[in-house]
């Protein structure tokens, strides 16, 4: 059995362009993750996973107990219905 060198080069171009584009794509999933699972205190501390993982993090969003997380939720609201608002009126007024 004969290789093809056309098919075998092209098959090497496209595994050199996939691997940096998964990795790229992987890596932001890996981090938020990372932080989810973390300690408040050991989320910036450089180790690739934690000693003691946790999943009080998601406890504090889903109880709503942190107050800028309020806060948060309250800014991103009005600014979605004030964007929506306006991009609506838009659509509908001609100009």
């Amino acid at each position: 059995m004969s290789l093809n060198w056309k098919k075998v080069s092209s098959e090497a171009k496209l595994l050199l362009i996939g691997v940096p584009v998964l990795i790229w794509t992987l890596f932001p999933l890996y981090h938020m993750f990372l932080f989810a699972i973390s300690p408040r205190d050991t989320a910036t501390s450089g180790v690739l996973w934690p000693e003691k993982p946790t999943l009080q993090n998601f406890e504090i969003v889903f109880k709503r107990d942190h107050f800028y997380l309020f806060k948060t939720l309250r800014l991103f609201s009005s600014v979605t219905t004030s964007t929506l608002t306006i991009s609506g009126n838009n659509l509908v007024t001609p100009l």
